[in-house]
């Protein structure tokens, strides 16, 4: 009987201690990996990346012609993995990216569905995928012309567009931008805060829902959702 007692004893500790020592559930789920994906952005908690598939379905390693893009959120935090978007794989790319909390704002081509513009702007909720917003840059935005992006903890978006001008040589004297846009979307609707030749392209900042930019060398600030 006291064999029997110690041997108990015995497994009991041992099972104590592999559940001391054993890792957390979420940790035994993935590591957010898969085979030929490109990481776009990856903080604590949240991996972005992409895939490419040729227009037989079949996984290949970098864009071509008649190729689709999907664009995938993974939570090391929570361990799952989501399909947040899927398009035109030929050129198209989430460009910008901002994670804060669980929502990520992204800047795509038009290759991506969903709202009218030369760079669409949309934030989704990395829990579920589900698209909280989406928008389009103004009429005269030059092509991939989004310099700043930012995204709230409530899904309110932030950014500095392009007007005129050429992106790939923004300090041109040629061809100058016609102004930079700071703009928000936190409805329906995407509204401008400030446009101006004199906004710095990379100034925007955000504190919690405090937004700020640096405009005719002073620093304006406006708060958003």
């Amino acid at each position: 009987m006291r064999l029997r007692s110690g041997g108990l004893l015995l497994t009991c500790a041992v099972l104590l201690l592999a559940l001391v020592v054993a890792p957390p559930a979420s940790a035994r789920r993935h590591t957010c990996k898969m085979i030929q994906s490109k990481t776009v952005v990856n903080t604590r908690t949240t991996r972005i990346f992409v895939r490419y598939f040729d227009e037989r379905g079949r996984l290949i390693a970098s864009p071509v012609d008649h190729s689709s893009i999907y664009v995938y959120v993974c939570r090391h935090d929570i361990g799952h993995r989501l399909i947040l978007a899927a398009g035109d794989g030929a050129g198209d790319y989430p460009y910008r990216v901002a994670v804060t909390g669980d929502q990520v704002a992204m800047a795509f081509g038009s290759g991506f569905e969903g709202c009218k513009g030369d760079t669409l702007i949309k934030v989704f909720n990395t829990r579920t995928a589900h698209q909280e917003r989406c928008a389009g840059t103004t009429a005269n935005a030059a092509p991939f012309g989004v310099w700043s992006l930012k995204v709230t903890a409530r899904g309110s978006a932030a950014w500095i567009e392009q007007i005129g001008g050429a992106v790939e040589e923004p300090d041109s004297k040629d061809n100058p931008p016609d102004a930079f846009a700071v703009r928000v979307l936190s409805g329906r609707r995407a509204r401008t805060l400030a446009s101006d030749r004199s906004v710095r392209r990379t100034s925007l900042r955000l504190h919690g829902h405090t937004l700020s930019w640096r405009q005719r060398g002073r620093t304006h600030s406006a708060r958003i959702p």
